[in-house]
């Protein structure tokens, strides 16, 4: 049988015990409870980038988020995949888009051989919106990839199918 001072150490003991166990369980709610603040906050406050296309057949990139997107680079679109040759459309890169901008998009149409030698094909940004825009009918879908950054240098992947004109997103990561 335990004499008073053994219950009296065994009491402290648990009581120890359930201390280091709601501490610990703070610790970890707390923790969550701080990232998903963190990323509530990155969500409200990150570009999030698409692309449309008008009535006047200009290609245009919209940021539809809350943050400035910039350094914006965009990967080649592929229009036309054959066993020997590749066409692209290489887009110019943009400096910035701002929440609700729109900014016009420039690019080249360069055609790819086998050998991975390229010639540009002559036209002007008609010929490129005639690849993404809503008389686009019959045309398979369209894959644009945009990498970009926010003003706090974190960086971002967004990839947007254009199918007859109707932009979705498929794919938004932060890299």
């Amino acid at each position: 049988m335990l004499d008073a001072a053994g219950v009296l150490a065994w009491l402290t003991f648990f009581v120890l015990l359930a201390t280091l166990g709601a501490i610990v369980w703070y610790s970890v709610e707390t923790r969550w409870l701080r990232q998903e603040t963190a990323l509530q906050t990155e969500l409200r406050l990150r570009p999030l980038l698409t692309i449309s296309c008008f009535d006047d057949d200009q290609v245009m990139l919209t940021n539809i988020g809350n943050g400035i997107a910039r350094e914006i680079r965009l990967e080649d679109t592929v229009i036309e995949s054959g066993a020997d040759h590749q066409v692209v459309i290489r887009w110019s890169p943009v400096d910035y888009v701002k929440p609700d901008e729109h900014r016009a998009l420039s690019g080249r149409i360069i055609r790819r051989d086998e050998h991975g030698d390229e010639t540009e094909f002559p036209g002007d940004q008609h010929g490129i919106a005639a690849h993404l825009s809503r008389f686009a009918v019959g045309l398979p879908r369209r894959h644009v990839t945009a990498e970009y950054k926010n003003l706090v240098n974190a960086s971002y992947r967004t990839t947007i199918v254009v199918d007859q004109g109707f932009p979705t997103i498929v794919e938004d990561r932060k890299l």
